[in-house]
Protein backbone atom coordinates (compact mmCIF):
# COMPACT_ATOMS: atom_id res chain seq x y z
CA UNK A 1 0.00 0.00 0.00
CA UNK A 2 1.21 3.57 -1.07
CA UNK A 3 0.42 5.90 1.47
CA UNK A 4 -0.34 9.72 0.52
CA UNK A 5 2.21 11.54 1.68
CA UNK A 6 1.57 15.43 0.84
CA UNK A 7 4.82 17.78 0.62
CA UNK A 8 4.29 20.88 2.39
CA UNK A 9 3.95 23.22 -1.28
CA UNK A 10 3.68 20.56 -3.97
CA UNK A 11 2.53 17.29 -5.51
CA UNK A 12 2.33 14.34 -2.77
CA UNK A 13 5.88 11.50 -3.00
CA UNK A 14 3.56 8.98 -4.56
CA UNK A 15 1.76 10.72 -7.23
CA UNK A 16 3.97 9.89 -9.89
CA UNK A 17 3.89 6.47 -9.22
CA UNK A 18 0.12 6.92 -9.29
CA UNK A 19 0.08 8.63 -12.63
CA UNK A 20 2.28 6.32 -14.15
CA UNK A 21 0.54 3.32 -13.11
CA UNK A 22 -2.98 4.33 -14.46
CA UNK A 23 -1.25 5.58 -17.46
CA UNK A 24 1.18 2.27 -18.26
CA UNK A 25 0.08 -0.63 -16.72
CA UNK A 26 -1.12 -3.52 -18.12
CA UNK A 27 -3.35 -4.03 -14.23
CA UNK A 28 -4.74 -0.64 -14.81
CA UNK A 29 -6.05 -1.57 -17.73
CA UNK A 30 -7.17 -5.38 -17.03
CA UNK A 31 -8.84 -4.21 -13.65
CA UNK A 32 -10.79 -1.67 -15.79
CA UNK A 33 -11.98 -3.97 -18.29
CA UNK A 34 -12.77 -6.47 -15.19
CA UNK A 35 -15.26 -4.26 -13.46
CA UNK A 36 -16.60 -2.83 -16.60
CA UNK A 37 -17.44 -6.12 -17.84
CA UNK A 38 -18.65 -6.88 -14.31
CA UNK A 39 -20.75 -4.06 -13.80
CA UNK A 40 -22.78 -4.74 -17.17
CA UNK A 41 -23.17 -8.58 -16.00
CA UNK A 42 -25.08 -7.15 -13.12
CA UNK A 43 -27.01 -4.50 -15.06
CA UNK A 44 -27.59 -6.81 -18.01
CA UNK A 45 -28.88 -9.67 -14.92
CA UNK A 46 -31.01 -6.84 -12.79
CA UNK A 47 -34.77 -6.78 -12.88
CA UNK A 48 -36.34 -3.33 -13.41
CA UNK A 49 -38.78 -2.48 -11.15
CA UNK A 50 -42.23 -1.74 -11.99
CA UNK A 51 -41.39 -2.18 -15.24
CA UNK A 52 -39.28 1.58 -15.39
CA UNK A 53 -36.05 1.86 -17.50
CA UNK A 54 -32.61 1.09 -15.44
CA UNK A 55 -30.01 3.59 -15.45
CA UNK A 56 -26.69 4.07 -14.68
CA UNK A 57 -24.90 6.41 -12.24
CA UNK A 58 -21.33 6.57 -11.98
CA UNK A 59 -18.70 9.57 -10.62
CA UNK A 60 -17.10 10.81 -13.84
CA UNK A 61 -13.70 11.11 -11.93
CA UNK A 62 -10.94 8.47 -12.66
CA UNK A 63 -14.00 6.48 -13.42
CA UNK A 64 -15.60 7.43 -17.13
CA UNK A 65 -12.52 10.68 -17.41
CA UNK A 66 -9.33 10.18 -17.44
CA UNK A 67 -8.13 12.83 -15.71
CA UNK A 68 -4.72 11.56 -15.39
CA UNK A 69 -2.91 13.85 -17.94
CA UNK A 70 -3.93 16.68 -15.22
CA UNK A 71 -2.33 14.96 -12.67
CA UNK A 72 1.20 14.45 -14.72
CA UNK A 73 1.09 18.01 -15.43
CA UNK A 74 0.45 18.96 -12.13
CA UNK A 75 3.51 16.82 -10.73
CA UNK A 76 6.00 18.27 -13.75
CA UNK A 77 4.96 21.87 -12.71
CA UNK A 78 5.07 20.75 -8.79
CA UNK A 79 1.77 22.55 -8.17
CA UNK A 80 -0.81 20.82 -5.59
CA UNK A 81 -4.40 20.49 -6.79
CA UNK A 82 -6.49 23.72 -7.16
CA UNK A 83 -10.13 23.59 -7.88
CA UNK A 84 -9.59 26.85 -10.15
CA UNK A 85 -6.87 24.91 -12.59
CA UNK A 86 -9.11 22.18 -12.99
CA UNK A 87 -11.72 23.93 -14.22
CA UNK A 88 -9.92 25.09 -17.04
Amino acid sequence: MIFHLIQPYGVSIAEPINVNWMQESGEFKALSYQAFNFARIVFDNAAAPNRQKKAVVVDLDETMLDNSAYAAWRIKNNIPFKQADWAR
